[in-house]
């Protein structure tokens, strides 16, 4: 065989330099001469020839550090064969050996074609013994490559063996319980596994054997089986089914998320109430066809926007009068919309005295009311009642004379419509109820039960509204009526999406403001708000903003001014998350309240 180097030398003829690596190490074979080959005769084995080129000159002023190389590998008779058992079991480990011929010190690098088709190779190394795991049940193929150390890593400079074929089969693993569970419903909402669109659901899954101890590296299945709102889109990590193994305390971890084209983000998921749905999902060991399944279910959950009343009263177009130098006070009622399966909601009250109102909004085939405590002194009294929508009388009602001692238990209201209950004690009862358990009509259905008071939060901030924008005569008649003057020209500026609230329009005369109103704005449903198709407009005072409006507590919120004027509040819902350290924040759901003197 003859070895030929090329060199290109612009300052003269180039000299050249052979080495030849073999088993017994490197050796100089031709020193430099003007001689661009280099014959020689070889055995099986493998050789690393390497050529180095200099300038005469350079040679001889000994600069042999401008010497160039390049190196060349040559595989005479070299093999790899690979030996593998022809079958192994899942989640258990399977040996792989490799034997090379006519290699200097081989190098090895297997690959692992799983049963869906991917390959997994290995990054070479001396070890001619690789163990491999299986994860599920299957045909794997199995091929090893070679080459001397100072190859490249590249097919061109190894040999490589005989694709072999494993099959495997499924395990039968020492498990004996699955269980599984949701770990982030919202706060009180644990039992019937409550998310909130928008929101991951992570799913744990326990694997174990027989004495209760965990299994490590269990391939675990989860798979969605059905989802009662087909508009929505369910997914795990890799669609509607996905693999996770165990970890060593035998947890399978994996999120679960609904997306909606229709929303811009999963965060406004919340706010849309056409997205309430609820997942069903099976957690399955693929390596043992035999253990039955695990089954749960997760709800998705939707936030109805807050109703806000100031001392008792609901806010009308988002304004109330404010005295300066005096305290009022805000008050407010979120709702979750939760699917329609039937279980307990919380619903905590403990009443000493008055009236308290709860609202299931869809009609239902039962109700529970599920009291904590009644305790009524002699002459004392409590009753409850359901009065369904648009009528006035109840269409159920139960009281309780004192003295009565009487705790968990439950009240069960017959089949009707959405309507209220009311429920009421006198004196210094006592009237606590837990909960409340709603069996909705039809599949699937919704209905609301009240948030937490701590979940909203209100804030000192005027709402962020985008530059005035002129409009016509003809549009500023259509939104004002018998405000509009034709002396005026108008401008309207409309809160910024997210953000809530009224819009203001400025009447100008004569290049001054002369009034300005409040127009109610709605969502467009593209993450814009416009103008609402129709509403009333209010006119506000002629009054700068007003920023020193004072804010105590959250939900009643004290508020007290020391003059009048116009100021903005902002009102936000924030949800505990899995982690106790961190808070999850949603947009405004209560925009710009207006506060102005009662004239």
């Amino acid at each position: 065989m003859i070895v030929t180097g090329h060199a290109v030398d612009w300052n003269g003829t180039p000299e050249y330099q052979f080495w030849m690596e073999d088993a017994t190490g490197w050796h100089l074979v031709q020193n430099y001469s003007p001689n661009a080959s280099w014959s020689l005769t070889l055995s099986p084995g493998s050789y690393a020839i390497a050529v180095y080129a200099m300038n005469p000159d350079a040679i001889t002023a000994g600069y042999w550090n401008q010497a160039v190389e390049s190196t060349v590998i040559l595989n005479v008779d070299s093999t790899v064969s690979l030996s593998a058992n022809p079958s192994a079991t899942a989640g258990q480990s399977t040996t792989f050996t490799a034997q090379a011929e006519n290699l200097i010190d081989p190098v090895y690098q297997f690959w692992v074609e799983n049963p869906s088709g991917t390959w997994q190779g290995t990054n070479y190394t001396s070890s001619s013994v690789y163990g491999f795991t299986p994860l599920v049940a299957g045909t794997y193929r199995v091929i090893v490559y070679a080459k001397d150390p100072v190859a490249l890593a590249n097919p061109s400079d190894a040999v490589w063996s005989q694709c072999e074929t494993v099959t495997v089969a499924p395990s039968v693993p020492s498990a004996a319980a699955v269980t599984t569970s949701l770990s982030n419903a919202l706060p009180g909402f644990a039992t019937p596994n409550v998310v909130l669109l928008g929101e991951k659901a992570w799913l744990t899954t326990v694997v174990t054997d027989s004495s209760g101890k965990p299994l490590a590296n269990v391939p675990v299945v989860f798979t969605a089986v059905n989802d009662t709102n087909p508009s929505d889109h369910v997914t795990f990590s890799d669609g509607l089914s996905t693999t996770v193994v165990t970890n060593q305390n035998g947890v399978a971890q994996t999120p679960l998320i609904v997306t909606n084209p229709e929303d811009e983000s999963n965060g406004s998921l919340a706010f849309d109430p056409s997205a309430v749905t609820t997942v069903s999902y099976a957690v399955s060991i693929p390596s043992d066809s035999a253990m039955t399944p695990a089954t749960g279910s997760v709800r998705f959950a939707a936030l109805e926007p807050p109703s806000v009343s100031a001392n008792g009263a609901l806010l009308q177009n988002g304004a109330i009068p404010l005295t300066s130098g005096t305290t009022d006070t805000l008050d407010s009622t979120i709702d979750f919309l939760v699917p329609g399966v039937a279980s307990a909601m919380p619903y905590s009250i403990s009443l000493t005295s008055g009236a308290h109102e709860a609202t299931i909004k869809s009609a239902f085939t039962a109700a529970t009311i599920n009291v904590a405590d009644l305790s009524l002194a002699a002459g004392g009294s409590a009753a409850v009642s359901f009065i369904p929508n648009g009528t006035s009388t109840p269409a159920y009602t139960r009281t309780f004379q004192g003295p009565m001692s009487e705790q968990n238990f439950g009240i069960q209201i017959p089949s009707d419509g959405p309507g209220t209950l009311t429920f009421a004690a006198s004196g210094q009862d006592v009237f606590s109820v837990s909960s409340i358990t709603v069996y909705p009509s039809g599949a699937p259905a919704t209905f609301t039960e009240p948030a937490l008071d701590a979940y909203l939060a209100w804030q000192v901030q005027p709402v962020e509204e985008n530059a005035p924008e002129a409009i016509s005569s003809a549009q500023a008649q259509a939104l004002l009526g018998s405000y509009y003057s034709a002396s005026s020209t108008y401008t309207v500026q409309i809160p910024v999406y997210p953000e809530a609230g009224d819009a203001v329009i400025t009447a100008m005369s004569s290049g001054s403001i002369a009034v300005q109103y409040a127009y109610p704005v709605q969502n467009n449903g593209q993450g814009q708000n416009v103008l609402a198709p129709s509403g009333t407009a209010m006119p506000l005072p002629a009054a700068i903003w007003n920023n020193a409006l004072t804010l105590s507590g959250t939900n009643p919120a004290s508020i007290s001014s020391s003059q009048t004027g116009l100021t903005g509040l902002k009102g936000s819902i924030v949800i505990p998350a899995v982690d106790s350290n961190l808070l999850q924040q949603f947009p405004p759901l209560l925009g710009e309240i207006l506060w102005m003197p009662p004239s």
